[in-house]
């Protein structure tokens, strides 16, 4: 059954490339450490447990302790895979360790318990021996690279003198062979895990407490823990809790076959591969296809999808930013790539691109949480080395430079109405040079200069006084019809500002340009240009221009 609902969802998850990957993840039931047995198959993978049973007449005494050990031991060995290997060894005496049964778990595991005896009547408790056995036969050539040894007992190594057995006390040198011909043996093995539980009366210690942890005074009521120094405690236990206690070895087994089916695949990259090595933009557009393999027995989650690019000038739109790879699958993502290819003069230049672009994502699994806290396992998937070289070319944004050349050849424009057209100020008057008088044709001489009356002389009576502003040609007219009548000299004309350049090049300076004439004569009508406070005179009127008004 579970090996339906795995090869279900990842096939689900691998049909499905996603926007946000999130999306099929989330309509997938969550995934237990069952499914990821089942993933990997880790039944079909061999390894070997060796049971030491303690059948010493201790174990019946008062508080029968033999027989539930034998019921938990039936229910430990139906869970196990059948082509398992287990070994059971009882001992007591010497001799008990005779009635060794091993074989696969197959499909009738009881028969693995028909070497421990009805009732348990040993008088000792020889467990030197019973470890040279179950190390005997670990270290035979051909065994499963898998493997755990656990005791369940309820004393401490005994022998009564003349037994025979070869480990009469629980020290001296017999001992320390018998550690270094398990410590050659673990060498071999690619998981070895060894556990013991003291039962009854003589629990002590705490669960899952390390031999190593355990002091020389420890070590010597302890021999399991001097062979097998890696070994730890099943106990304290009651038991009616064997059967839980029992589960820490298959669980650490389980998670050896894991690791042995998984190989490296923790480790492996997914491939990349492009569609063609390199891409060519096209008016700043360029497509492209990446495929991605996963190479492993997991299903694993590829998020975050982005194409980096020096520069940052090249942005990507993917058409999915995540997808699910089933195992050993391939899927394909579009890639179209746009290039911001800078500012150009006209539409027609080219702006030129070389780049290397590399797809980045974040790889995951469903099962990484349990491959951490359960398995032992901290993977580190990740995207295999990838480079797209990004050649070609694309027009470049012109828009922004012929926006800005109007608008400078407008402020020019501007500039060149404000030098070519100042804006007039200042008061401009008009005085007449002397009393009236005429020539024989009616009218003034043009451009007669006289002195300035004296000091004590009045004023003469201004024809106009002209007020100026704006920056268009200013027209006017001397005088109303008394004063015309008065000089007979009616006249008219137009006044203006002007830029006037200096030799140098440097500055220039401001001029009133006055246009005047009698208004019955255009022959005489003459211009002339007028320094700020100062004055000239034009067909017998004296034109002053003042910056400050009068």
């Amino acid at each position: 059954m579970n090996h339906i609902r795995v090869a279900v969802a990842a096939a689900v998850l691998a049909a499905v490339p996603l926007v946000g990957v999130g999306t099929a993840a989330a309509s997938a039931p969550p995934v237990t450490v069952e499914d990821l047995y089942a993933a990997l198959s880790v039944r079909d993978v061999p390894a070997e447990y060796v049971i030491l049973v303690d059948v010493s007449s201790s174990m019946q005494d008062g508080v029968d302790l033999y027989n539930p050990v034998r019921r938990h031991l039936r229910e430990f060995l139906a869970n196990l895979s059948e082509i398992d290997h287990v070994t059971v060894i009882p001992f007591a005496e010497a001799a008990q360790t005779r009635r060794v049964v091993e074989g696969q778990v197959g499909r009738q595991p009881d028969r693995l318990l028909r070497g421990l005896p009805a009732t348990a009547e040993g008088r000792e408790t020889d467990m030197g021996t019973a470890m040279e056995k179950a190390v005997a036969r670990l270290a035979r050539p051909g065994r499963p690279a898998i493997a755990a040894v656990f005791m369940l007992t309820d004393g401490r190594h005994t022998t009564l003198p003349g037994s025979g057995s070869a480990y009469p006390t629980a020290s001296g040198r017999q001992w320390n062979r018998l550690r270094d011909a398990a410590d050659k043996m673990i060498a071999t093995k690619q998981h070895f895990s060894a556990y013991f539980t003291l039962l009854g009366r003589n629990a002590s210690g705490r669960e899952g407490r390390g031999c190593a942890s355990y002091s020389a005074g420890e070590l010597r009521s302890n021999p399991f823990c001097r062979v097998f120094h890696d070994g730890a405690a099943l106990a304290p236990a009651t038991v009616s809790d064997l059967d839980r206690r029992l589960n820490a070895p298959r669980t650490a087994v389980l998670a050896a076959k894991v690791r042995a089916a998984l190989g490296e695949d923790p480790r492996r990259a997914v491939a990349v591969r492009w569609s063609s090595a390199a891409v060519r933009f096209v008016s700043g557009t360029a497509t492209a296809r990446v495929a991605l393999s996963n190479p492993t027995r997991l299903p694993l989650t590829v998020s975050d999808l982005r194409v980096d690019t020096p520069g940052g000038d090249v942005t990507a739109r993917l058409s999915a930013t995540g997808v699910e790879l089933a195992p050993h699958a391939t899927t394909t993502v579009d890639v179209t790539l746009t290039w911001a290819a800078g500012r150009s003069y006209s539409p027609a230049t080219l702006v030129p691109i070389h780049r290397r672009s590399r797809l980045t994502a974040t790889v995951e699994s469903p099962f990484s949480r349990i491959l951490t806290e359960q398995i032992g396992v901290r993977p580190a998937w990740r995207l295999a080395d990838n480079d797209l070289a990004v050649t070609g070319g694309g027009a470049g944004d012109h828009l922004p430079l012929l926006i800005t050349g109007v608008v400078g050849l407008l402020v020019v424009a501007v500039l060149i109405v404000v030098y070519r057209f100042p804006r007039l100020q200042g008061t401009l008057v008009a005085l007449p040079v002397l009393p009236a008088r005429k020539h024989n044709d009616g009218v003034l001489e043009p451009n007669v200069k006289v002195p300035a009356p004296a000091a004590k002389s009045p004023r003469p009576e201004p024809y106009e006084r002209i007020e100026l502003s704006g920056r268009r040609p200013r027209p006017f007219v001397l005088g109303p019809s008394a004063i015309r009548e008065r000089y007979g000299v009616p006249g008219e004309g137009t006044v203006r500002m002007r830029h006037v350049d200096q030799p140098s090049f440097r500055r220039s300076d401001l001029r009133v340009e006055i246009t005047y004439g009698p208004s019955d004569d255009d022959e005489r009508f003459v211009t002339a240009l007028c320094r700020p406070n100062d004055h000239v005179i034009i067909n017998g009127v004296r034109f002053e221009w003042h910056l400050t008004r009068r």
